[in-house]
């Protein structure tokens, strides 16, 4: 529960979040002024370009952009949904180290398959944007692509979020191409049977990155090792989650299939593990600090905070796809390359400062 401080004479909702046509004929009314105790977060009728409301503890839903909250987003997080003073943009305000020019590019150009629980595409983030194309649901979620979970959205939104409201998330690659692809159950589950299927879907829409924020047991490599190949033949990079912290290290159990040739090693650790001075493993190509990262979510929880190498990954694609859209090339080792040069050493890493991070440089 936070408080909030209704901004303009304020309709309450009784039944749904909806519009009304005048004010002071809801089911309830507040005025300018008053202070209101706020349950959770919802979606409702779109009002102003906003489609986020809030439940009232005592019953009822108001228009969140009639009113201004108080609590801080560690504290708003608890609620089921996370509304925002402000938009979050990640394609401006992280990875300073990365040149502005490559930057400006914002991944234009640039088709970024995304295999995951699928997407809630009428999330404000995505504002039903033309070229994030749903391409197949792979699992046997009677959802389609729609995204149950609120993963692969908020992976999405990381990447390519494109908010264009007062609120909300802007990724790393705005302007990149989506290819939603649902190859991860709503309850998480990873199949590599459906991998297998979604990689070929990927590599048949012409994806230059495929995303994969998941795992699957190495034992099981074998029923993906064919379209992977195909992909790397295709000069399709593809950028995987390695997993946190001690997973990382020398002799550490990478998590299957960033631990395979020619597959971008994507990990993330805590502040402290970073100054540890572990030697890592050297199929990790980049680490990001693991902080929680807002991003879009599904229609249950708006937006949401989640961490660990999922959101690493999808920050590095955006980077990846930054790099393609300026440099167009698509030849892995000169990615990386281009990558490792803006990458800093472990040694200059700051808190609080999200920075693509090099432990073998």
């Amino acid at each position: 529960m936070i408080k909030a401080t209704v901004l303009v004479p304020l309709n309450i909702r009784t039944g749904k979040p909806e519009i009304l046509p005048n004010n002071n004929i809801g089911d309830k009314f507040y005025n300018e002024g008053d202070v209101i105790e706020v349950a959770e977060g919802a979606m409702g009728e779109n009002y102003k370009g906003n489609n986020l409301w809030y439940k009232l503890v005592d019953g009822g839903f108001v228009w969140s952009g009639g009113v201004e909250t108080s609590g801080s987003p560690e504290h708003i997080n608890q609620l089921a949904g996370s509304p925002f003073s402000a938009i979050i943009n990640y394609s401006k305000d992280a990875f300073n180290s990365i040149p502005l020019n490559v930057k400006s590019t914002k991944g234009i150009g640039v088709k970024i398959a995304v295999i995951d629980t699928g997407i809630n595409k009428d999330h404000p983030s995505f504002n039903n944007d033309p070229i994030i194309q749903l391409i197949s649901n792979v699992t046997s979620s009677p959802a389609g692509v729609d995204d149950k979970n609120g993963h692969g959205s908020h992976v999405a939104g990381l990447i390519g979020g494109r908010s264009v409201i007062q609120t909300g998330i802007i990724g790393i690659a705005p302007k990149s191409e989506l290819l939603i692809i649902k190859g991860i159950d709503d309850d998480r589950s990873t199949s590599a049977t459906n991998i297998n299927l979604a990689l070929k879907l990927a590599i048949d829409a012409k994806a230059d990155i495929i995303n994969l924020s998941l795992d699957i047991a190495n034992s099981r490599f074998n029923l993906i090792e064919s379209e992977i190949n195909r992909a790397i033949g295709e000069e399709i990079i593809i950028v995987a989650a390695a997993g946190e912290n001690n997973r990382l290290i020398e002799n550490g159990n990478l998590f299957c299939p960033a631990n395979k040739a020619g597959i971008i090693a994507v990990g993330s650790c805590d502040d402290s593990f970073i100054r540890s001075q572990q030697k890592f493993n050297p199929k990790v190509n980049w680490i990001i600090p693991n902080y929680s990262f807002w991003s879009s979510y599904n229609k249950t929880k708006t937006y949401e905070t989640e961490r660990g190498s999922s959101m690493a990954t999808a920050l590095v694609s955006g980077l990846v796809s930054l790099i393609i859209s300026f440099n167009k090339t698509k030849k892995l080792n000169q990615i990386i390359n281009l990558l490792n040069i803006s990458s800093l050493p472990l040694s200059q890493f700051s808190t609080n400062e999200t920075s693509l991070l090099n432990p073998l440089k």
